[in-house]
Parts: structure tokens; C-alpha cells; sequence
């Protein structure tokens, strides 16, 4: 059956709030996947301001829930306030473990990143080069390589096979069930 993947969900959704608002997303603040959408499935979209800088959506087919998340309109400035509360001396640079997964280059997005019971946070640097960039900047929809790399890195860290090389992809997702505030610094 085929799906509608995430990330043309994501780009959707950020795409109509700017259009609905008139401002800009930069940030996905917490996103949770609760379902699959199939191909032409009519999407409802529920829309709440959260805060100042934020809107809750919700998705739903057919009056199930598929989606929701926070998407804001700044971009993290306080790495410390939306932090898993890892300190700066629990940072590890990732480039160790993109020695085990198949990116290279400027593909590999990572930087450092801190391990939580529960999850990871990551520093990554948006350079001008940056391969994932369009004209208007770094899209919304991208900050979910920027979770698989960081999960990947994460399963790397705890001493989880390399599913990229053995092929074999269950459970490559378990290990992180929500993405959080990917943090980016400049």
C-alpha cells in the first residue's frame, strides 16, 4: 500500500501556514506521526495558536488522528531552555559514528550531539553551502534527515548494528519514538 511519505506531509503543512498566516515556519518544535495516509485521502487540519511564536496542529483522515506538532515561526534561539538537559561537556562529535552509516560529505549533518534516556539533541551548523537549502533557506520538511541522522547516530553510540550496511531496517526507528527541537546554531 503506498503512503504519503512524512516529509511531503511536513513541507505541506508548513507551506499552507505561511500562506494561512502570512509569516514564515523555521522550526518544528515537536512532531508525533500517529498513522499513515494513503494517496489521495482528504488531510483535516486543525490549527491553534500556541503562543506568540507557535501554532498546535492537528491531522486528522476521516476524524482519526494521523499528525500533530508545533510549528513556530522563530527558530530556536535558547539551546538551553528546549534542551533534553544535556550539559556541554555530554556533547560527543558524530563524526565517529558517520564512520558506520552511508553519508559522507556535506551530507553528514550532525556535529556533536548528547545522548538522554530517552533521546538524543543535536548541534549542527547551517552553513551557506548547506545541501539541503532552497533560495528561501533551510525548508521545514528537512529537519527530518536531521532526525534520522541523529537516531542513526544515537543507535551508532549505544552499540546498535548499522542497518544502512546489513540491509536489515526493523527496529532502526524504535530507539527514538519522537523528534523534539532539532537545534541549530549558526
Amino acid at each position: 500500500m503506498p503512503v504519503v511519505p512524512a516529509v511531503v506531509l511536513i513541507e505541506q503543512l508548513a507551506r499552507s501556514l505561511e500562506e494561512q498566516t502570512g509569516q514564515r515556519v523555521c522550526s518544528i518544535r515537536q512532531l508525533r506521526l500517529l498513522g499513515l495516509i494513503e494517496p489521495g485521502q482528504r488531510i483535516d487540519v486543525e490549527v491553534r495558536e500556541k503562543g506568540a511564536d507557535s501554532w498546535r496542529l492537528t491531522c486528522q483522515v476521516a476524524g482519526k488522528p494521523v499528525a500533530k506538532g508545533i510549528f513556530s515561526r522563530e527558530a530556536a534561539e535558547d539551546a538551553e531552555a528546549i534542551a533534553t538537559g544535556a550539559s556541554s561537556s555530554d556533547y560527543q562529535e558524530a563524526a565517529p559514528a558517520y564512520q558506520q552509516l552511508p553519508h559522507s560529505g556535506s551530507m553528514q549533518l550532525i556535529d556533536n550531539f548528547a545522548m538522554s534516556e530517552n533521546g538524543a539533541e543535536a548541534e549542527v551548523t547551517l552553513g551557506e553551502q548547506h545541501p539541503l537549502a532552497d533560495s528561501e533557506g533551510v525548508p521545514a520538511w528537512a529537519m527530518l534527515e536531521y532526525a534520522a541522522q541523529l537516531m542513526a547516530c544515537r543507535k551508532v553510540r549505544m552499540g546498535g548494528r548499522n542497518h544502512a550496511q546489513s540491509g536489515d531496517c526493523s527496529g532502526a526507528v524504535a530507539s527514538m519514538p519522537w523528534v523534539s527541537d532539532v537545534v541549530a546554531r549558526q
